[in-house]
């Protein structure tokens, strides 16, 4: 369940940060200067919708449409834990036991199995506490559920998960995304090795394992949303479904055995070795007043089949796994109101010695109806149960073992308790819970005497956290977050007593004006409960439990920390372990590689003392990058820009900034990597870098990426920069903007009239029970339920400038839609008398502006590692429209575009050029190379062979071009050859290094007001998943581009870089592989997921490919491995 969805008297504000940078690119209108300037103001004819032609080979002075104008060319001790198992006699089962699962394991010989939701499946030996170690680890994206261990294997369940179906015959794929169920082998902890696995749809919600007798079955409780059937009325309505499915996991692959669907959805699980009980509301999740259905599932059979017994309806809401029970043939629910219904809390028993049969024996309603329901167990023939409103009654209940049910007695106490736990022999119980006393709830332990159900005055003790304002804990929703352990200890109570059992509450909050995480010790005796101390932890902890005698383990999904409890009045730390350190870049240097660990602290981190370095860390390359243990590190400050610099690296730290213009001031160092294991940091040179922007949360500097303009640069990290490295120099690339007013501009866009079409096209289809052409869709000769409507889509924008010149773009079209899957079939553009019937046509006016940028160079002379020197900085003229800097064959090369006018044309053009920019030079005039005349933005130089991007108008977008040229002398570039995309959106362009270019593009339609896929097929009539994006490639010849592959990829993909005979792609929240081994038949390899982590940066290192991928670690792939699905 949610977190805090029963907790709505405990409010938990917790703000987070969103920083939000603004860069003008660009024009508003795009142009790049006034257009009065280039020609009379008169209008010429309109071209829209007539294309640019193709640049001629031999062609030696070029035009391109104006990138900005073009809109959809733009791409954008004893652990107390509760008994799993309800309480009963034991039966036939053949010493079989029920266990439930958790996010870690402790293992023999010194481990702990960890379930990351960074890393993944984690080993750590913790043999020497003072120096733990993960040994290994098994990347599997999603987010934790449980683990189990069994044998020699870990078995692990993780939600959102997203795994494809491939082949090597297509190269589009077929996404799965939900529950998995994954068996890995641990026998070698250094190297676990998945074994099997099993998509689960939908949402795991709990599990249980039962093993014995050499045997092992595993129970998962799922949920799914979608559109189901109401089984009392026989609609279709969206809603959620429960179902729980059964695996035989006694061998290395995981069997199927049995799927029950129950309907609604699942609320909790609870189990004996032989009786499943499943708790769930009616799929109608937002119905207040309907109770829960509790349904028994025989899981005697040591393989996992189950067989479905009978079901009952509670008179409330079932929340937790702990309001059932079955005790001597009864069954025992206790139920609770639901979001206010007032229905008031239940206890209920039902008699359940037939499973297949079971009736009501007695219920009993209790406390105020207002009150919703907390902390409940049942202890034999006790109950107790915490309801809460205000005030917190604790309701002590006998019950026979025939089922009769009477209250004994009801205790009234401020705050409330989540869950209890048995001590003492069951005579007293452990509250966890929170005490709202004073206004700022705190969490807080309680002691109560249960020996006697009539006793008034229960509450022997309560001792809340070491804070002085609110707290929260994982523990006020789950039941495996604290511990709670006897004979843990020996120390002395305030009156003298013995106390040997801990309670380890981990806790989060304010504490005085920082934001503190901790787990706060309690010692107890039978009679008497002591706060004690503290062991602090960098962020919010998961689990707190003693692995070995006097030995604390403390775990977040950052850190794991031992602490020595022996004096729990002053626990020491003995050592740690990153779990997931964040690391943000990583180099390779022939046999050894650096990777860059950066402390990347979240907001709720305790940021009372100094922020931390982080670490240059040198590593073999033949060793996991992401565990590697570094054979020499060097600390760097937290805050540092680490760029790669020719044989070493260079590390940029911010300092402060200069006065006046408050312009940050920066400390450069190159790192000396002569010895790996001693890296060491050089002099220091201090330099100012005027517009360096600053990192936030999630996000990083804005930059050109030499295709799209100044674009957002995703990922963590705390500062960045426009950063290039050619001729020994070191080049910071400041934008400067400007603006100039040109005059009023008219703006109109076309806007459907009739927006109701899209709940049309659901209305159209067919009524319940109907096929598309009125049979029965259960039958078998029935057509799908599928229908087709019309709609009405796609975009058109009109722009006026100052000079009264008007062009369009876009088309509006009509569309048959395959209805429910959003299909396009088919389009055809609409005429003009449709238009105007269809849409409203909606303009305004503006300011016309010229925006351009210009660029100065800021240069650190590196080629003296030891002593770098700052040279005076370069600045470009200041009318001239820089686009770009990028080093291209070990040379800087700076971009630019100049606005022109075109005869007979009023639309919108540029004349591309680039220079050469020689870094070392002391001026101006001997730093800037002549200007050379290229179609586009120069992309790749290998000599003087040359390739550019280009935009050309099409007939009804600005299209994209890619063109292959020759530098012939210093001032003149010889076109070879053209590949042009015409009607399409390109989305990315990736050239291998060896000669083969990728271009990834769409239809027109799909940038501006596509709605669905096109469905494509191909020659034998198959129908392929729904795309309509793809990948071109090319061999780039002396004459131009070859084309060797054009084939359909799913349309979440984006091509993000290629190496020789691999492409990869950003894809459904991961990174997904192309072999291109045969680059005439491409087809996908390999998915390895980021829980949607967009990379930076992806380094080859032979046949694996590494990927630093922040706190998800560095990735390695296997250029050879195959990890797609196969059916």
């Amino acid at each position: 369940m949610p977190p805090f969805a029963r907790r709505h008297r405990l409010l938990l504000l917790l703000s987070t940060l969103a920083l939000v940078l603004a860069a003008a690119c660009g024009s508003t209108d795009g142009t790049g200067a006034d257009p009065s300037e280039h020609g009379p103001s008169e209008p010429g004819p309109d071209p829209s919708g007539t294309e640019t032609p193709d640049p001629v080979p031999g062609q030696d002075s070029f035009v391109s449409a104006d990138a900005q104008e073009g809109q959809s060319a733009d791409p954008g001790g004893t652990d107390l834990a509760e008994e799993d198992a309800a309480s009963g006699p034991p039966g036939a089962d053949g010493g079989r036991t029920v266990e439930e699962g958790d996010i870690y394991r402790v293992l023999a010989g010194d481990r702990i199995l960890n379930l990351n939701a960074y890393r993944g499946l984690q080993v750590i030996d913790f043999a020497d506490v003072t120096d733990p170690q993960i040994i290994g680890r098994y990347s599997i994206t999603g987010t934790p559920v449980e683990l189990y261990a069994y044998e020699d294997r870990a078995i692990v369940l993780m939600n959102n998960w997203r795994g494809y179906y491939g082949s090597r015959f297509s190269t589009v794929l077929d996404e799965v995304h939900g529950g998995v169920v994954a068996i890995i082998d641990i026998s070698r902890p250094e190297k676990p090795v998945l074994l099997s696995q099993s998509h689960i749809p939908g949402h795991i919600q709990r599990s249980r394992l039962v093993r014995g007798g050499g045997q092992a079955a595993l129970y998962v409780a799922a949920g799914e949303y979608g559109q189901f059937e109401d089984p009392e009325t026989g609609d279709m309505e969206w809603g959620t479904r429960t179902f729980v499915k059964s695996f035989d996991v006694s061998g290395p692959v995981i069997e199927d055995r049995t799927e029950l669907e129950l309907g609604g959805y699942v609320t909790d699980i609870q189990a004996t070795p032989e009786v499943l009980m499943v708790a769930r509301g009616t799929h109608r999740w937002w119905s207040r007043g309907d109770g829960s259905t509790v349904t028994l599932v025989d899981i005697s059979a040591p393989d996992g089949t189950m067989t479905r017994g009978d079901e009952v309806r509670v008179r409330g809401r079932v929340q937790s796994q702990f309001n059932m029970d079955l005790y001597n043939g009864v069954l025992r629910v206790v139920s609770g109101n639901r979001w206010g219904s007032g229905q008031g809390n239940w206890v209920q028993t039902f008699d359940a010695s037939d499973l297949s049969s079971l009736t009501l024996i007695d219920e009993e309603t209790f406390g105020d109806p207002s009150e919703d329901l907390y902390a409940t167990i049942f202890l034999g023939n006790k109950a107790f149960f915490v309801t809460y409103f205000q005030v917190d009654p604790f309701h002590a209940f006998e019950i026979t073992d025939e089922g009769i049910a009477t209250e004994r007695n009801e205790f009234i106490v401020s705050g409330w308790n989540d869950f209890f736990r048995p001590v003492a022999g069951e005579t007293r119980l452990i509250g966890i819970g929170m005490n709202d006393e004073g206004g700022a709830p705190r969490a807080a332990v309680s002691l109560y005497d249960i020996t006697d159900l009539y006793n008034t005055e229960p509450l022997m003790a309560r001792a809340e956290v070491s804070t002085s304002r609110w707290t929260w804990s994982e523990a006020n929703w789950d039941h495996r977050a604290f511990s709670v352990l006897e004979n843990a200890v020996s120390v002395t109570g305030e009156d003298g007593v013995e106390e040997t059992g801990l309670v380890l509450l981990p806790f989060s909050g304010w504490d005085g004006n920082h934001y503190r995480s901790a787990v706060q010790i309690f010692s107890f005796s039978a009679d008497s409960l002591t706060l004690r101390g503290t062991m602090e932890h960098p962020d919010p902890v998961r689990r707190t439990f003693l692995p070995k005698d006097e030995t604390a383990t403390n775990f977040s999904e950052t850190e794991m920390r031992f602490h020595d409890v022996a004096d729990p009045d002053a626990p020491a730390q003995l050592g740690a372990v990153e779990l997931a350190p964040n690391y943000e870049d990583v180099w390779v240097f022939g046999d050894h590689a650096v990777r860059h660990r950066s402390p990347n602290r979240y907001w709720w981190t305790d940021r009372s003392g100094d922020d931390p370095d982080g670490a240059l860390e040198v590593f073999r390359t033949h060793e996991d990058p992401d565990i590697a243990e570094p054979v020499g590190a060097v600390a760097i400050p937290g805050n540092a820009t680490v760029t790669r610099t020719g044989d070493t690296l260079t590390v940029l730290s911010l300092v402060g900034h200069t006065s006046g213009d408050n312009h940050p001031r920066f400390e450069i160092r190159t790192v000396n990597l002569d010895d790996p294991r001693r890296p060491a940091l050089r002099d220091a040179i201090t330099v100012t870098l005027p517009g360096w922007y600053n990192r936030g949360w999630y996000g990083g500097p804005w930059h050109d990426d030499g295709f799209r303009g100044m674009v957002w640069d995703g990922g963590y990290g705390h500062g960045g920069g426009q950063l290039a490295f050619a001729d020994g120099v070191l080049v910071h690339r400041e934008t400067r903007h400007h603006s100039e007013a040109l005059g009023e501009a008219e703006r109109c866009w076309w806007n459907l009239r009739d927006h109701r079409e899209h709940q049309n096209c659901w209305s159209s289809g067919p009524s319940p029970g109907e096929g598309r052409d009125g049979e029965d869709p259960h039958g078998t000769d029935a057509d799908p339920e599928t229908w087709e409507c019309t709609r009405h889509q796609g975009y058109r924008n009109c722009n006026t400038d100052h000079l009264g010149r008007t062009t369009c773009s876009g088309e509006l079209t009509r569309c048959t839609i395959e209805m429910p899957h959003g299909n396009v079939i088919a389009c055809e553009p609409l005429t003009d008398e449709e238009i105007d019937r269809l849409f409203r046509r909606t303009c305004d006016t503006y300011t016309e502006y010229r925006r351009w940028q210009t660029a100065v160079l800021h240069r650190v002379d590196l080629s003296s590692p030891a002593s770098p020197r700052a040279l005076p900085p370069l600045e470009t003229d200041a009318q001239q429209e820089i686009r770009g800097g990028a080093t291209l064959d070990g040379r800087y090369h700076l971009m630019w575009a100049e606005p022109v006018r075109v005869d007979d044309d009023p639309r919108r053009y540029v004349r591309w050029f680039f220079r050469e920019v020689d870094l070392r030079a002391d001026s101006i005039d001997e730093a800037f190379g002549p200007a050379v005349n290229v179609p586009g933005m120069l992309v790749q130089r290998e000599g003087d062979a040359l390739l550019t991007r280009d935009n050309l108008y099409g007939t009804r977008v600005i299209e994209t071009a890619i063109h292959r040229l020759d530098l012939v002398d210093d001032t003149r570039a010889v076109l070879r050859g053209t590949a042009r995309f015409r009607d399409a959106w390109v989305r990315d362009i990736a050239l291998d290094g060896d000669g083969l270019a990728l271009v990834n593009h769409q239809p027109w339609w799909s940038r501006h007001g596509g709605w669905g896929d096109v469905v494509v097929s191909d020659g034998d009539g198959r129908e392929e998943p729904d795309t309509s994006s793809r990948l071109s490639i090319y061999r780039i010849a002396d004459d131009g581009f070859a084309p060797l592959a054009d084939v359909p990829v799913d349309d979440w993909a984006h091509l993000r870089t290629a190496t020789p005979g691999r492409a990869v792609f950003s894809a459904g929240q991961g990174v997904l592989i192309l072999n291109l081994d045969d680059p005439a038949a491409p087809f996908p390899q390999t998915y390895a997921g980021l829980r949607g982590w967009w990379p930076s940066s992806f380094v080859p290192v032979g046949d694996r490919l590494w990927i630093p991928s922040g706190r998800f670690g560095i990735q390695e792939i296997d250029a050879n491995d195959w990890n797609l699905l196969e059916r």
